[in-house]
């Protein structure tokens, strides 16, 4: 819930920010589903989606998305696939 009430606080200051949750997971991999993080326009991050390795890409990716307004899919792993959605 924390994450959550972050998010109302920086949208009610209107602040820019991304959302990410973890939607699937498969083999070992220390984020779960339903875990979030917030990354705001400066980078920083609140919450959590996973261990060192994911968040690199999650910071990069959430920037490019608040720079374009696109949303993307992430596929962390053996490559850092990215999607972005519709």
């Amino acid at each position: 819930w924390e994450v959550l009430e972050r998010a109302v606080e920086l949208s009610r200051e209107g602040e820019s920010f991304v959302m990410a949750t973890v939607v699937w997971r498969q083999g070992p991999s220390s984020g779960k589903e339903g875990s979030r993080a917030i990354v705001s326009a400066d980078g920083s991050t609140f919450g959590w989606i996973g261990g060192a390795c994911a968040e690199p890409a999650l910071i990069r990716e959430a920037l490019a998305a608040l720079e374009d307004g696109h949303p993307r899919l992430l596929l962390l792993g053996m490559d850092d696939l990215v999607s972005d959605l519709p």
